[in-house]
């Protein structure tokens, strides 16, 4: 046995030596982490590099070289490969909705517990942040129980001291890796979404509903999921547009009194400075359809709305209703109403003798319609000739596209009834078996003879696969 004293001095020589090890240890590691980054002496340094420099013991610093991907989604997942679909996830844009937090539009499966890393590249230095990923709305939705693809927001906290640099430097590279291949890299593009001016380029911003609801039996995402499709509009029109709206092309919002719908919203503005969002009720409106027997684009009438049959029956707000937004107040957004909204900002419900939704029916009348008798309506007369001034105008405009022939050819192919008649008795048939299946447009593809596979416009995949 050691005396006393010896033993102390065994004591603080292992402890010298234990110091010694972890110093040697941490300067290796800072040797390999920032071996791509020379210091340079009394050298001048700008604004990111300073708050670099105050962040590096603070956060995940990565300076390595490391594979990025700059490709979109190029691929087709059918029913023979969707196995491999539950731990893809489906990325669209980033978006700097404040100085400390960034949100992305996401499409992954039903609780998938996939984690992602999300990066920011300022010149040589690049920084790690985790990311939390929430489903947009309950999962899965309760009217589509089998759709289990669904709509996810990922969001990242920004460090505070990263803040003044995104402040006063131009939006930095983004790029966006999974847990399973954190050595690829995905980039992606970082919107500043942030509202700094009290002014807007644009009175209003429209966004269009696109074909709706993935399941997994296939990822044709051109067909992605419409809650997401409708949050990244709103995130996109943060700073740019006063207000927004979600509308299918086959509704009008119809402000009474010969009211714009402009006025009408800058009066309920005033009225409600806190006002986030405006529900407008819906009602189903018919007409006379004469476009059936149009043979060009020139003989394509607006004179048949003049006069609609309104049912006198108003869905209550959450159904069939319809939302106009200040984007910046939304953090997130339904088809038919506002899930959440930032600092508290309040709803209003539009009175139905102000304004409502004339939904105008698609070509078959549904059996779930409730009605309890029509009234007829002169409220579309008016925007009869600026519709005609402007499909005229839009003619003329067509003619100078190249491969654009067939839109102002003397003769042309009418097969929208047929394929409309096709489509809905396809999409009744799914309604009834919704409990069963996901319903999906895509589905029906197949249903309609009228049009073969090869005369459809796809469009063009924006969307990363990571």
């Amino acid at each position: 046995m050691l005396p006393k004293r010896a033993a102390w001095r065994v004591f603080l020589l292992v402890l010298v030596l234990s110091v010694l090890a972890m110093i040697a240890s941490n300067s290796y590691r800072g040797i390999l982490q920032f071996s791509t980054v020379q210091p340079s002496p009394r050298r001048r340094i700008s604004t990111i590099d300073s708050y670099i420099e105050a962040i590096l013991d603070d956060a995940n610093i990565e300076n390595s070289t490391v594979p990025i991907s700059n490709e979109n989604l190029t691929l087709t997942v059918t029913a023979e490969n969707a196995s491999v679909s539950t731990k893809q996830v489906f990325l669209m844009d980033a978006y700097l909705v404040d100085d400390r937090l960034i949100r992305i539009t996401t499409i992954r499966k039903c609780k998938s517990k996939m984690r992602l890393t999300f990066y920011l590249r300022f010149n040589a230095t690049t920084f790690a942040m985790p990311t939390n990923s929430q489903p947009i709305q309950a999962c899965p939705w309760f009217f589509a129980k089998k759709c289990d693809f669904v709509g996810y927001f990922t969001q990242i906290s920004v460090p505070k001291v990263i803040m003044p640099t995104l402040v006063s430097e131009s939006m930095p590279e983004a790029f966006v890796s999974t847990e399973r291949d954190k050595g690829i890299r995905h980039r992606v593009r970082l919107h500043d979404a942030r509202a700094k001016k009290p002014t807007r380029k644009h009175e209003l911003a429209v966004c269009l509903q696109p074909i709706f609801l993935l399941a997994d039996w296939t990822i044709l995402i051109q067909f992605f999921e419409v809650v997401t499709a409708v949050n990244d509009c709103v995130l996109r029109s943060r700073g740019k547009a006063k207000y927004v709206v979600s509308s299918d092309l086959d509704e009008i919002i119809v402000p009474f009194h010969n009211r714009s719908l402009l006025n009408l919203l800058h009066s309920f503005k005033t009225a409600s400075p806190t006002a986030a969002a405006f529900i407008f009720l819906s009602s189903y409106a018919m007409f006379e359809n004469c476009w059936a027997e149009v043979k060009d684009p020139a003989s394509i009438s607006f004179g048949n709305f003049a006069e609609v049959k309104l049912e006198k029956y108003i869905w209550p707000s959450g159904l069939r209703s319809k939302v106009i937004m200040v984007p910046e107040l939304i953090r997130g957004a339904h088809v038919h109403n506002v899930l959440r909204t930032e600092n508290r900002s309040k709803i209003v419900t539009v009175r139905e003798d102000d304004a409502i939704v004339f939904h105008l029916r698609r070509v078959a009348k549904r059996g779930n319609i409730t009605t309890n008798g029509t009234k007829t309506s002169r409220e579309l007369a008016r925007f009869i000739k600026p519709c005609e001034k402007l499909w005229s105008e839009r003619q003329k405009r067509i003619r100078d596209i190249p491969g654009t022939e067939i839109l102002h050819a003397k003769i042309w192919p009418n097969r929208g009834l047929q394929v409309m008649n096709e489509l809905e008795k396809c999409l009744v048939h799914d309604f009834r078996h919704r409990a069963e299946t996901c319903n999906s447009l895509f589905k029906c593809i197949d249903a309609i003879q009228a049009v073969s596979r090869n005369e459809w416009v796809w469009a063009k995949q924006t969307w990363t696969l990571l």
